[in-house]
């Protein structure tokens, strides 16, 4: 009898509730890290539209000359033929705030395979955008300018060449610079999961 009184000791639940309680705010923890350093994404899809000389061109830029990445920024460009103008309309992301958008307006140049316009307007350097109906693409060039009356233009790399590019990226890898192991773990088997059934 006294051996299966030891063998049927009563279970330490108060020690198994501490680590439940433990783990479920561990879990609480990360999902908070992660959800509390996403930043802003543009999503605003790759698109080039030509019809009866109304062009449309909607992305987002990115540069193709492999320097510094752009601040990313949602793109939309509107050119009718018959006012012979285009108008651009932006919206920047920074720090995690996105601002309003801004829209400029530029005459252009129409010809049967494309439309081009330049911006002036900026204060360190002019812009260069060219939609090309053919390909579908639509590229543009920043080159500073000479004798810019602000100082701090001298800091702008002389050139860049950019495309608008499809503008929603998924995030890869979501818990990169993030202490997050149970999630990493849980992300992990999943991983490996999808791997066995694909193979």
């Amino acid at each position: 009898m006294d051996s299966q009184a030891k063998l049927k000791k009563p279970w330490n639940w108060w020690k198994i509730g501490f680590f439940v309680i433990l783990f479920i705010f561990e879990v609480t923890r990360e999902i908070a890290v992660i959800s509390s350093h996403q930043t802003p994404v543009v999503n605003e899809s790759l698109s080039v539209i030509n019809a009866d000389g109304y062009v449309v061109a909607r992305g987002k830029w990115r540069r193709t000359d492999y320097g510094s990445p752009l601040i990313p920024k949602a793109v939309s460009i509107e050119c009718w033929q018959h006012t012979g103008q285009c108008v651009e309309a932006h919206s920047n992301t920074s720090d995690g705030y996105v601002y309003a958008p801004r829209l400029d307006w530029f005459d252009a140049k129409f010809t049967f395979d494309g439309v081009t316009y330049e911006n002036n307007q900026p204060e360190c350097a002019t812009y260069s955008v060219r939609i090309d109906l053919k390909l579908e693409q639509v590229s543009a060039t920043r080159v500073r300018k000479d004798n810019p009356t602000n100082k701090l233009c001298k800091e702008l790399e002389p050139r860049v060449a950019m495309q608008l590019v499809e503008g929603f990226e998924p995030n890869k890898e979501p818990f990169k610079g993030h202490f997050v192991p149970i999630l990493d773990l849980v992300g992990w088997v999943i991983k490996t999961l999808f791997d066995r059934e694909r193979s």
